[in-house]
């Protein structure tokens, strides 16, 4: 992997030196053939006396002829790769297969849905009963190959131990590609349901979802609590009433169910509700009804009066309100089985009660200590799922149940107050584990909840999967999640403060503290600084010799109130010209510097472009041979440090810092957009993917973050970013990419279509104080200097510049920089006997021009 740092690798290649995979349940695992370790662990391992397998760029995926139908699962397996390779494997069906190559097949003769064997070896096969199983096993080739290229031949046999292994998210509407991120991170550790509220989702919503769900295997099961729903949901005059004080009142989420008017109005919503969700399976709730406090035992002639009566009048025992609820459960599951599916509820309201059984194909979630005890529930015919609240339960922006709790002390086989099954954890009663998160009322950030449950997903998979852990311990066993990363594809969801958030465009013009500066080119090839401030106003200066620069320098604020400028000398090699306060101005060669650091010789042979994350500082370009290569210092040994993140480019790239992940857009060698990203939480990769957005060659493009704050319908902040980048396609039409955190998908908007505009050169551009992208073009027609505001909602405005700017009408002869100061749009470009000219537009978005020759 060419692409591989060292400083990534460190870890995985530490856990591959010792890397055991997990046998049977209690059974010790073979270590005679170091296969990588991977999560969940697979339940047995075979190796081989001698042989091997290579992925190779050349490697396909082969779909046997007899089993078309895998060919979705090949697919997803070749789009996973993609992110890894930089290009796609090829998918076949019915050809012979060759070194290298891996075969995906059915094999009836399995036992079990969802258990699959691979075999490793000169070819690889994966097979398994059905699609499912199939596809489990891709995940474990996936993890596999991520982990390293030259895999040991042998046999992997595995299968799950419970059949429902899921998480359940109270939390409102999150953005379709939110989603898309967790259901590749549930399925690649073998997570096989999520269960969503239908209140928070459109019919649109659920689709997309339902999509995505489909092609990882992950069953999509809607929600519809009931009988206490949602504040406000039901109508008046179907509500419990309740005494508080003197008054009787009407409670906003507690249904009667002695009012047979309103149980129909209730079925007959969790009935629209469940036909919106096409799976087997849907939540109808049943949990803290009346109260959290006040459950069916608790009702009284005092709290509930006109319950208690009504109940008591028809039931006439003890349990009579009990009665009265499994007779609204029993209704419910009727309505959601009419539709073919299997109906679930919690169990914390099933107390005793004799004169209506509650209906024995009710899947029951086990969360807390109140009522009916597991082995009760299994005594009257029911299935049960561990929600332990103990463990598998996580109320937003907590740090409740960490990642270490759930690995080191949680046990299947136990639920919440400690009761257990008669079987323990291989009770057939016992089907399976379901992690579930709350709102709670706090603070709504999509970025932490994410990393929250990135964290807590490794455990509950092992626990669910229920193969022996590759260690007891999370701490011990951290080195193994830490390699096997995230899901291929997922890009990191910015968080309230990480430091990424809002970042401006970095190039030649900046701003530095209250100063406006410029660093350009001298036709020397010196490097030539300008700057303005208001009590100085604008003078220049040569920071390095003639002779010494080419190209286009960028330049970044960072940690300290330090200023970075980059250059790539005509030699190739990248300098850092370093401005710290009381210190002045110092020329660092950071290629001799990584070179003596032992990273190699890394040369740009084309413009860099580059950030500061952190207290780190990046930079990025084209070698000789056009890959994209990466030179870094960092803060924690203070040295200069070098990679090749893979992939060739052309032209200028774009590159800055979305949260916490360290993102580069350039033009890719087929001529079209590609991204590359690298994340903490996935540390031992980079990623890249094909945007397939064409790009004139040689132009180079602009790329920003926006960030801020909006309301939800509670009041609570949430937090908005967006990233864009602009680009000119090669018949001169100008591109803006974006993607905002809360939408579902990223978007592409062609502005010359949708203003007329056609570009030369390359695009400048940046956010105006209200979060509009301000895009700066030359226009092929006049080489008049265009900004095109693009506003988030409402169509493209086009002012001209040169036509209206006051005084003598200057256009550019070269691609303009840009950056905003305050309120004030700031562009240059060079122009007929002017270097460095200069336009801005006020705070009242007034025009005007000089020059800062």
């Amino acid at each position: 992997m060419t692409w591989s740092s060292v400083r990534r690798l460190a870890v995985a290649l530490l856990v591959l030196a010792s890397a055991v995979v997990a046998g049977a349940p209690g059974t010790v695992a073979q270590a005679a053939t170091p296969l990588p370790a991977v999560l969940p662990a697979v339940r047995s391992w075979q190796p081989a006396a001698s042989g091997e397998f290579t992925w190779s760029p050349g490697s396909r995926l082969v779909v046997d002829g007899s089993a078309p139908g895998l060919r979705m699962e090949a697919e997803t397996l070749a789009d996973d790769l993609s992110y890894l390779e930089g290009s796609t494997p090829s998918v076949l069906v019915g050809s012979p297969a060759t070194s290298g190559d891996v075969v995906l097949r059915l094999d009836p003769t399995m036992s079990g849905d969802e258990a699959y064997r691979v075999e490793l070896g000169g070819v690889t096969t994966i097979s398994a009963k059905t699609a499912v199983g199939v596809y489990w096993g891709t995940r474990t080739m996936l993890q596999l190959i991520k982990r390293q290229r030259v895999l040991p031949a042998g046999v992997v046999n595995d299968s799950p131990q419970y059949k429902v292994r899921g998480f359940l998210l109270s939390i409102g509407r999150h953005p379709v590609s939110w989603l898309d991120n967790l259901l590749r991170d549930m399925s690649y550790l073998k997570l096989n349901e999520l269960t969503l509220s239908s209140f928070s989702m459109t019919d649109a919503d659920i689709a997309a979802v339902q999509a995505i769900a489909n092609q990882r295997h992950v069953k999509l099961i809607g929600w519809s609590n009931s009988p206490k729903f949602q504040t406000g949901y039901i109508p008046e005059q179907y509500r419990l009433t309740y005494k508080s004080g003197t008054s009787t009142l009407r409670d906003p989420i507690a249904l009667d169910v002695m009012n047979a008017a309103g149980v129909s109005w209730a079925t007959t919503k969790l009935g629209e509700h469940a036909g919106r969700f096409p799976t087997d399976t849907f939540n109808i709730g049943g949990d803290e009804w009346p109260r959290f406090n006040i459950r069916t035992n608790g009702v009284n002639s005092t709290n509930f009066a006109q319950l208690y009566q009504q109940a008591m009048a028809k039931y006439n025992e003890t349990g009579a309100v009990q009665d009265a609820y499994r007779a609204y459960m029993n209704q419910a599951n009727a309505v959601i089985r009419a539709q073919g599916k299997t109906a679930r509820m919690w169990s914390d309201d099933i107390m005793p009660a004799t004169k209506v059984p509650l209906d024995t194909n009710l899947e029951l979630m086990h969360w807390w200590s109140s009522g009916l005890t597991p082995a009760q529930l299994k005594a009257s015919g029911h299935s049960l799922i561990n929600s332990n609240a103990d463990f598998v339960y996580f109320n937003l922006g907590t740090t409740q149940n960490p990642p270490d709790r759930i690995w080191d002390s949680f046990d299947p086989g136990t639920f919440k107050g400690g009761t257990r099954l008669p079987g323990g954890a291989t009770d057939p009663a016992l089907v399976g584990i379901q992690f579930c998160v709350w709102t709670s009322g706090a603070v709504y950030d999509t970025g932490r909840l994410e990393r929250d449950l990135t964290s807590r997903m490794r455990p509950v998979a092992q626990k669910a999967w229920g193969t022996t852990p590759v260690s007891s311990t999370y701490a011990a066993a951290l080195p193994t999640i830490t390699a096997v990363g995230r899901a291929p594809g997922i890009v990191e969801t910015p968080m309230f403060n990480d430091p990424g958030l809002g970042a401006t465009p970095t190039g030649p013009a900046m701003r530095y503290l209250d100063s406006q500066q410029l660093y350009t080119t001298s036709p020397t090839g010196a490097l030539h600084h300008s700057l303005w401030t208001a009590a100085g106003g604008q003078v220049g200066e040569d920071l390095l010799p003639a002779s010494t620069v080419a190209g286009r320098p960028v330049a970044f604020n960072s940690a300290g109130d330090q200023l970075s400028v980059f250059t790539r000398g005509t030699d190739g090699a990248v300098r850092e010209t370093l401005y710290t306060p009381g210190t002045g101005w110092r020329t660092t060669d950071w290629t001799a510097a990584a070179a003596a650091n032992g990273f190699g010789t890394i040369r740009f042979a084309g413009d860099p472009a580059g950030f500061s994350s952190g207290s780190a500082r990046h930079v990025f370009g084209a070698d000789a041979n056009g890959k994209l290569s990466h030179l870094w210092w960092s803060p924690g040994d203070a040295k200069v440090h070098g990679d090749s993140w893979g992939g060739t480019i052309t032209g200028t790239p774009a590159a800055f810092v979305w949260g916490r992940v360290q993102m580069v857009y350039a033009r890719g060698a087929n001529g079209t957009l590609h991204r590359w990203w690298w994340q903490s939480s996935d540390s031992a990769v980079v990623q890249q993917e094909d945007l397939g957005i064409p790009v004139a060659a040689g132009t180079k493009l602009a790329g920003w973050t926006t960030s801020g704050t909006r309301k939800d319908s509670s009041g609570r902040n949430i937090l908005t970013a967006r990233q864009y980048v602009v680009l000119v396609g090669p018949d001169g039409h100008i591109l803006q990419w974006s993607f905002d955190m809360d939408g579902d998908r990223p978007t592409s908007i062609d502005l010359t279509t949708a203003t007329g505009v056609v570009a030369t050169g390359s695009p400048a551009g940046y956010a105006d104080t209200n979060g509009n992208a301000a895009v700066f073009v030359r226009r092929v027609a006049d080489q008049h200097l265009i900004r095109i505001r693009v506003p988030q909602t409402g169509p493209p405005v086009v002012v001209d510049l040169t036509a209206v700017t006051p005084g003598t009408q200057v256009a550019p002869t070269g691609d303009p920089e840009g950056m905003r100061f305050d309120a004030e749009q700031h562009v240059f470009a060079p122009a007929a006997n002017d270097p460095r000219h200069h336009w801005w537009a006020t705070p009242a978005d007034q025009p005007r021009q000089d020059s800062w020759r």
